[in-house]
């Protein structure tokens, strides 16, 4: 199932973060309550970026497939949105398969 591409300036921050409540927090990542000031400008950055809602949402979707950024790591630490945004990196290292659960041996 595909989504129309909307141009960058039609995709928003809330959507954005709408599609992070109900992808990657039922699956354990941290909820979002506020839209701050900061969040907003960083998700703007990111959108100028990556303006494709679909490439947000095969970030998230890719999410999924890493115990570790949902606390399965030694530490129990847990991907943020705001940690996703925090950089041009993190979302393309997901993209990338960087924190992609690793299959065991035959």
């Amino acid at each position: 199932m595909s989504k129309i591409e909307k141009p960058a300036e039609a995709v928003e921050p809330e959507e954005i973060i709408e599609a992070w409540k109900a992808i990657c927090v039922p699956r354990g990542a941290p909820g979002i309550r506020e839209i701050t000031a900061e969040r907003r400008r960083k998700l703007r950055t990111r959108l100028r970026e990556h303006p494709s809602f679909d490439w947000w949402d095969e970030v998230f979707r890719r999410m999924t497939r890493s115990s570790f950024l949902f606390g399965g790591g030694p530490n129990g630490w847990r991907a943020s949105l705001d940690w996703l945004i925090a950089n041009q990196t993190n979302a393309v290292k997901i993209l990338e398969g960087k924190y992609d659960d690793i299959k065991k041996g035959k």
